[in-house]
């Protein structure tokens, strides 16, 4: 099952067809399993969401590393193959000797310490 985050609207508006549970709510802080985040609910599918629908329906994924996959296809301007640019270029450097987080974008930070296994 795949949980995603309604972050820009309540979670009983329009969404992607095939949602097994929808849980709205008022706009309340939640703990999500990549951080802390602003929601109006959650709504759990049987199939892993495309991140064009995650973008379309302003969700945001619950699971950590497709949450960060996701987070790299936006900094990719929505590309797929610029986000894999990114992502394995953003990753070898995080590796170097020379990697300092303040060089790295914010919305980054994150998602590459749970692509290294550090979140």
């Amino acid at each position: 099952m795949y949980k995603y985050w309604a972050i820009n609207r309540p979670a009983d508006e329009a969404y992607p067809p095939g949602a097994v549970e929808i849980k709205p709510s008022l706009l309340q802080e939640v703990q999500t399993s990549s951080g802390t985040l602003w929601a109006w609910g959650w709504l759990v599918y049987k199939r892993q969401l495309t991140k064009e629908e995650c973008w379309d329906y302003e969700l945001s994924p619950d699971d950590p590393v497709e949450w960060a996959h996701y987070c790299f296809w936006l900094y990719g301007d929505f590309n797929e193959e610029n986000a894999e640019y990114y992502e394995q270029d953003f990753l070898e450097f995080a590796k170097s000797p020379n990697y300092r987080e303040e060089h790295v974008p914010s919305e980054l930070r994150k998602a590459i310490k749970i692509l290294l296994g550090g979140e």
